[in-house]
């Protein structure tokens, strides 16, 4: 099962590392993390970069770890109490 310890961290603060440990080999998650900091670089908010993210970079065969450590990284500021839950893009079939 992949370790999902990095779920405190925003996305400036993940490293390959963190992406790693959710199950992809060492030189995906250099890939996913060079992609990432591209999209974190132009960030426009944390539903834009979600979009960008969900859009972009995830694939449906990348593992779950890897979606929700991005999508937990990427609302970690989110205030649910006035915002509501951070929205969620879902690709359709």
């Amino acid at each position: 099962m992949a370790k999902l310890g990095n779920k405190n961290k925003g996305l400036e603060e993940l490293t390959a590392t963190d992406i790693e440990e959710t199950g992809l080999s060492s030189s995906q998650a250099q890939g996913i993390y060079k992609e990432l900091l591209r999209i974190v670089q132009q960030n426009r908010g944390p539903v834009a970069t979600w979009t960008r993210i969900s859009q972009e970079l995830l694939e449906p065969s990348h593992p779950y770890g890897l979606h929700q450590l991005l999508y937990q990284s990427t609302y970690k500021n989110w205030d649910a109490t006035t915002a509501g839950p951070p929205p969620a893009w879902i690709p359709s079939l």
